[in-house]
């Protein structure tokens, strides 16, 4: 009876608890659906040191310190993760190979994604890994290629995406606005809204004072990520729309694009939303091209591989934007692509954690080549790129000077700005190229075809380019990155053809693709000749022979190519003879010459009932080799031929 009233009585102690417990998992959820991390991480912790423990719950605490971009605590609590569930969702694997780098554990973090790669075979993040398991020799070889030092313009809050604008530093940063009491604060960081800054960079090389940018541009939420045209008159950079009810946290933010405008009392103004944006999808992180006709950015709208991907969307000389495209599976993974930025040498430098790398988000650079295809990208190496997340990378290609971010520590807040020179090329071998060109010709004819469209996609059907054939079928592609492409060969009046190639370092510098078009007969009407239109030569009999040589064959082959993919033609399969031997024996001859076709074509899969042999003697002669009239062995075998005239 004692054991019993002790085990009630220990049972009523917990039940406050157990409420307890349960009541601040449900906030923490809560939080944690509000992307409010760093209270989350808070409630969850409160609850793992009470003891309870749940694979819902070591997932969320772990997800919470992965997207605050705390790789170390969020591998602690993924390794709790999976003695909860020996089995969670695939992309843990991958989310825990990351963050093993970031505590320099490679071997494991490999080992992860083999078992990562075992369940999800299509996935390209896998594909990369397996075809790159050298990675860190690679990283090694292109590391140490740049000096670095902090700057003194960094504070104790985030401070990351610089810009050049001019003799100056632009960039973001989450510290508080000077003379702004109560800052509002996003709860994703625990930090205030970031807005833009700038700083004046002195001859010696110094920094002055940092101010923001434009009092104008001010707003509750985000303002970060700028890009300025090289007259500095005209800048792009990321916004916070907001939609919820006022005065509340809860509500949906979207990351938009924004163009403003510097007047002439260097005010920018006239600012407006890009229309480029798709409903309910996040837009960030602007870049422009060299001739800035084109504008570069990362977005996580529908289409997209992974997380977010690079985009770019044509500037019209009208200043509309055409439709926005994905830069394809030559950059993009499932994983996030983001901050890119292009430099004066057409070179798209971006990060991503879907390429195997340092852990977290790396820095990689990939050349944008005149046709728009790029090559493989290259990590740029240590100490620009560490376990931790390093991005926001802009370069000079002219003096090599440039700036990045990166979260690795420092004497400053979680993210801080770094100077770089570049002192060394990066190593080329993961990014080589060849020169694609091709001809279009007449199946039949082997005849050049002039004004075929040629369109080139990526091997998921993001479309790349699109040019025509010249007079002599020729056509160019120009340069190529590695990778698998698809091709599209469309020409009116032609069966349109698509195929793959694969670009690789084992084909030819120059590599050439010759492509074949064969007519389309959909509509071919009755009574037409095929031997017209599919260019035979050689449909023709010896002397007094029916059987059919290896050059008849050859041209028969045509004849069985066409019915094949026109099942539904029907033909007349027509014999003839010369003058020489009776009327009688030139039918005979003339029928088995037909029979004699037919069996050909039904033995190589023609059904026979679509087959008609005719035999015609020598009553249909083409030329003036008529009874009595003398002629050569070469004008009587024109006469020895067959004709497949369509019926229906």
């Amino acid at each position: 009876m004692r054991h019993i009233l002790l085990y009630i009585i220990v049972c009523i102690a917990l039940i406050p608890r157990v409420y307890s417990q349960k009541n601040k998992v449900e906030k923490a959820d809560s939080q944690f659906q509000d992307y409010a991390f760093i209270d989350a991480i808070g409630t969850y912790e409160k609850v793992v040191k009470e003891g309870y423990r749940s694979p819902e719950l070591f997932q969320r605490l772990a997800d919470s310190y992965y997207f605050t971009g705390d790789y170390t605590q969020a591998a602690k609590y993924y390794k709790e993760l999976f003695k909860e569930n020996p089995k969670p969702n695939s992309e843990y694997y991958y989310r825990y190979s990351l963050c093993l780098k970031s505590l320099g554990d490679f071997t494991n973090a490999d080992k992860m994604m083999d078992i990562f790669i075992s369940q999800n075979s299509n996935d390209q993040r896998g594909r990369i890994f397996t075809s790159n398991s050298d990675y860190l020799t690679l990283i090694d070889e292109n590391s140490n290629r740049y000096d670095i030092r902090s700057l003194d313009l960094n504070s104790d809050h985030s401070d990351y995406s610089p810009a050049f604008f001019g003799e100056s530093i632009v960039f973001t940063s989450n510290r508080p606005i000077p003379g702004k009491r109560k800052p509002k604060i996003d709860k994703w960081s625990n930090e205030p809204f970031s807005n833009l800054y700038i700083s004046n960079i002195a001859e010696n090389g110094n920094y002055g004072d940092v101010h923001l940018l434009s009092e104008n541009l001010n707003s509750e939420f985000h303002q970060s990520s700028a890009v300025f045209t090289k007259d500095g008159k005209v800048m792009y950079f990321t916004a916070n729309t907001y939609s919820g009810r006022k005065g509340k946290d809860k509500g949906i933010k979207t990351l938009v694009l924004l163009k403003a405008t510097l007047n002439d009392k260097g005010s920018w103004t006239n600012v407006l939303e890009v229309p480029i944006d798709q409903k309910g999808s996040n837009n960030a992180h602007p870049a422009l091209s060299p001739d800035e006709k084109t504008l570069y950015f990362s977005s996580d709208r529908s289409g997209s591989f992974g997380e977010s991907d690079l985009y770019r969307a044509v500037i019209k000389s009208d200043g509309t934007y055409g439709k926005p495209e994905n830069l394809g599976s030559a950059i993009n993974t499932e994983g996030r692509e983001t901050f890119p930025f292009i430099s004066k040498a057409n070179e798209l430098y971006f990060s991503s954690n879907g390429y195997p790398g340092m852990g977290g988000l790396d820095i990689y650079r990939a050349i944008i080549y005149p046709n728009g295809t790029l090559s493989q990208p290259v990590n740029v190496g240590k100490p620009v790129n560490s376990t931790e997340d390093d991005f926001g990378f802009i370069i000079n290609s002219v003096s090599k000077d440039g700036y990045f971010t990166s979260n690795k520590k420092d004497k400053y807040g979680s993210d801080n700005i770094y100077k770089i020179k570049e002192t060394k090329s990066l190593k080329e071998d993961a990014g080589q190229s060849k020169l694609i060109s091709g001809n279009i010709n007449e199946v039949t004819t082997n005849l050049p075809i002039t004004g075929a469209k040629i369109t080139l996609y990526d091997n998921q059907y993001t479309k790349i380019l699109e040019t025509q054939s010249k007079e002599a079928g020729s056509y160019a592609l120009g340069r190529l990155g590695y990778g698998t492409y698809r091709l599209k060969v469309e020409m009116t009046g032609y069966e349109t053809v698509e195929f793959f190639t694969t670009v690789s370092n084992t084909e030819p510098e120059a590599l050439k693709l010759q492509q074949s078009l064969v007519k389309n007969y959909t509509n071919v009407t009755a009574g037409t000749n095929l031997n017209e239109i599919l260019n035979t030569h050689d449909l023709y009999f010896e002397l007094n022979k029916w059987d059919l040589n290896s050059l008849a064959e050859a041209d028969l082959a045509k004849v069985l190519m066409f019915m094949t993919k026109y099942p539904k033609i029907m033909v007349n399969v027509e014999a003839h003879t010369d003058v020489r031997g009776s009327d009688d024996y030139n039918l005979k001859l003339s029928a088995r010459r037909a029979d004699a076709v037919v069996k050909w074509l039904t033995k190589n899969g023609v059904a026979k009932k679509r087959l008609h042999p005719v035999g015609y003697g020598e009553t249909k002669i083409t030329n003036q080799c008529k009874d009595g009239i003398e002629c050569s062995e070469k004008e009587h075998r024109l006469n020895r031929r067959i004709d497949f005239v369509v019926t229906h």
